[in-house]
């Protein structure tokens, strides 16, 4: 399907693109959903592409997810990008990219001024790099690593 509007509300499953200021899927999305200046949440799980200023989903995510603020609460696989914060609280694989990085776990690379995470399986660059599950050097400046 297609939705276009201020403010799209979806209760169920959304399969299609979504535009519009205001985007909310309760269910699952599959496709676009672009909420070029304003927010757009995903209640379920999303395989597609979501950007907004603030992009939330609170299922798993594969895909890509770009906005200035970009949250997802379980799993993401795929590339995450934000302007300044880029949040993953479960297992992310594949890439990070925004001033500030978050993963639950990371497996893959985090490029920014300023990276975390809980137990990590690639890369980190940047200014402050942090791998709390490292024994030795959990923090590190310019690169950290853990394989």
């Amino acid at each position: 399907g297609f939705d276009f509007g201020l403010a799209n509300e979806t209760v169920g499953d959304f399969r299609g693109f979504g535009l519009g200021l205001v985007n909310t899927v309760g269910g699952d999305m599959h496709g676009v959903q672009w909420s070029p200046v304003g927010y757009a949440r995903i209640d379920g799980n999303v395989q597609g592409w979501q950007g907004a200023l603030v992009s939330h989903t609170v299922g798993h995510f594969q895909g890509l997810q770009g906005s200035i603020v970009t949250l997802t609460d379980r799993d993401f696989s795929g590339v995450q990008l934000g302007v300044f914060y880029t949040r993953t609280r479960g297992a992310m694989s594949g890439w990070q990219m925004g001033l500030v990085n978050e993963a639950g776990s990371m497996s893959g690379l985090q490029l920014g001024l300023v990276n975390l995470a809980g137990d990590m399986n690639g890369l980190q660059i940047g200014l402050f790099n942090q791998i709390r599950s490292k024994e030795r050097l959990k923090v590190f400046p310019i690169v950290n690593w853990k394989f």
